[in-house]
C-alpha cells in the first residue's frame, strides 16, 4: 500500500502588510502569531523619519475598515507590552513620517520632481541572450 505525506513549509498566500516609515516596507508572510512588535523588528525597526505615537494597524474591507492607534515609542522603547496587537491575515501597518519629514518629503519633491525617473536611468540592466549568459549596461 502506497503512503503519501503531504506536509506545509510556508503560507505563502497568507500575508500582512507594513508601509511607510519602516526600513523593509512590503507584505510579510502571515503565520497566525505574529503581533505589531514581532512585524516591526521583522521589518528592521523604523526609519529615523517616523512618527512612533501614530502609528496604525487597518484591518477589514476598505469602505469601514477597523484602526487601531499603536504607540510605538511605549511598545518598543518603554517595553509596554499590554496594548501589543494580535495581526489578522491582511492586516496593514501604517508608520507615519513626522511633520518635520513630510514637510522634507514636500520640499524634496518641489527640488527634485524628476528623482524616480534619474534613479530607474542609473539602474543596471541585465540582457540574456537566451543561452542561459546575461550581460549588465549601465
Amino acid at each position: 500500500d502506497p503512503r503519501v505525506s503531504v506536509s506545509v513549509t510556508a503560507y505563502r498566500s497568507k500575508y500582512y502588510y507594513l508601509y511607510g516609515e519602516v526600513v523593509q516596507p512590503g507584505p510579510r508572510p502571515y503565520r497566525g502569531y505574529e503581533t505589531v512588535r514581532d512585524a516591526i523588528g521583522a521589518a528592521g525597526g523604523v526609519t529615523r523619519r517616523a512618527a512612533w505615537t501614530r502609528a496604525k494597524v487597518i484591518r477589514g474591507d476598505l469602505e469601514e475598515p477597523e484602526v487601531y492607534g499603536v504607540n510605538l515609542k511605549k511598545l518598543i522603547r518603554g517595553g509596554d507590552t499590554s496594548r501589543d496587537i494580535l495581526l489578522a491575515e491582511n492586516d496593514v501597518i501604517y508608520v507615519p513620517p513626522t511633520v518635520l519629514a513630510m514637510i522634507g518629503y514636500q520640499i524634496q519633491n518641489l527640488l527634485f520632481p524628476a528623482r524616480p525617473a534619474a534613479a530607474l536611468a542609473a539602474t543596471p540592466a541585465t540582457f540574456s541572450s537566451g543561452g542561459g549568459t546575461s550581460s549588465q549596461y549601465r
